[in-house]
């Protein structure tokens, strides 16, 4: 990241718990500031359920924060929105076949950016975008 500064990493730990994201995120940091401190603002922290953010932010004010809804089964449209509002977080990821005309008008209202995972046929790609999805995942496309 030193060498090509316009890499940016999003992170993909699986673990949500206190302990796991205390000892992963401070390590990210430790690592990070004894190389270039200015690496940590090219790192972008997924989070998987709403208590994580508060964990990791009292770890170091990470500047871009992903909310992924899949391994959060108790995720409403509503309740991201509250969350979204409450927090600033404004980057939503979720299983492509969630994405709904009625979830992307609510958080439309907002400024909530949708991104869908992992959309591998074009069809269902080109109709993620009709819907008005910002972002897709993919493994691989071909138009």
């Amino acid at each position: 990241m030193q060498a090509y500064p316009d890499i940016y990493i999003i992170t993909d730990s699986k673990f949500a718990d206190a302990e796991r994201v205390n000892a992963q995120f401070t390590r990210f940091v430790e690592l990070a500031k004894a190389i270039d401190p200015s690496i940590l603002d090219r790192i972008i922290i997924q989070i998987y359920r709403p208590e994580m953010l508060d964990l990791v932010m009292a770890i170091h004010p990470w500047k871009s924060i992903i909310y992924t809804l899949y391994a959060n089964p108790d995720w409403t449209p509503e309740n991201v929105l509250a969350f979204s509002e409450q927090t600033g977080v404004k980057f939503i990821t979720m299983w492509h076949y969630l994405v709904t005309p009625e979830i992307v008008s609510l958080w439309d209202t907002a400024d909530i950016k949708i991104a869908a995972h992992t959309v591998n046929d074009l069809a269902a790609a080109n109709r993620l975008r009709d819907l008005g999805t910002d972002v897709i995942y993919t493994d691989f496309l071909i138009p």
